[in-house]
C-alpha cells in the first residue's frame, strides 16, 4: 500500500510500483484509466471558536482575505480546487495562502488551533462537525464537487484488482 496525492500515485502506477490506485483529482493522464466509484465534496471548515465560525457564508471577496491552507501542488484536491475557483476568474495567487500541507489530517490539525480556513472533503471532517469542533462556511456562488477514482494502467484489470474494486464499491453502497 502507498499514500500520496494523485501525482504521486499515478507516477507510482506508471512506474509499475503500484496495480491500482484511489485518486480526486480532475487531470487525467491518457495511458492510465480511471473508474469514477464515489461522489464527493470539498467544504471550507473553520474551527468553532474562531473569529470566522460567525459566519455562514462568505463572499468571493471575503474569500480572498481569508487566511487559507490548503493541500499541496499535486494533490487531486488543490486541482479540483483551482478549477472551480477558475470559473469565477480567480487564481491560487489571489486568495490569502498561508500554508500547503501534504495531508487532510494536517489541515484539520492547523485548522483547529488557528483562524484560517481550510478546504477539505466532507468525508474526512463528518465527524469533526457533529462534534461541534469545526464549522462548514460556504463561500457564495462557489461548490467543490469532485469524484474518488480507481486508476490502473490501460487493458484488462487482473482478478485481485477487480475483486478489490469490487469490495470498495460494494461496502460504499451499502
Amino acid at each position: 500500500m502507498l499514500s500520496g496525492n494523485s501525482r504521486e500515485v499515478e507516477t507510482a502506477l506508471r512506474e509499475g510500483r503500484i496495480d491500482l490506485g484511489m485518486v480526486e483529482g480532475i487531470v487525467r493522464r491518457p495511458e492510465l484509466k480511471y473508474h469514477p466509484f464515489m461522489d464527493d465534496e470539498l467544504v471550507p471548515i473553520v474551527r468553532t471558536g474562531g473569529r470566522l465560525a460567525k459566519y455562514d457564508t462568505i463572499t468571493m471577496e471575503r474569500l480572498r482575505t481569508v487566511p487559507l491552507v490548503l493541500r499541496e501542488f499535486g494533490s487531486g484536491s488543490l486541482d479540483v480546487l483551482q478549477k472551480a475557483l477558475e470559473t469565477k476568474h480567480i487564481a491560487l495567487t489571489d486568495l490569502n495562502i498561508e500554508m500547503n500541507l501534504g495531508t487532510t489530517e494536517g489541515i484539520k490539525h492547523y485548522v483547529e488551533h488557528t483562524d484560517a480556513m481550510g478546504i477539505v472533503s466532507i468525508q474526512a471532517v463528518r465527524d469533526q462537525i457533529y462534534a461541534n469542533i469545526f464549522k462548514i462556511v460556504d463561500i457564495e456562488h462557489l461548490k467543490f464537487e469532485r469524484q474518488f477514482c480507481f486508476v490502473e494502467k490501460q487493458g484488462a484489470s487482473p482478478k485481485l484488482q477487480s475483486k478489490f474494486k469490487h469490495f470498495i464499491t460494494s461496502s460504499y453502497k451499502s
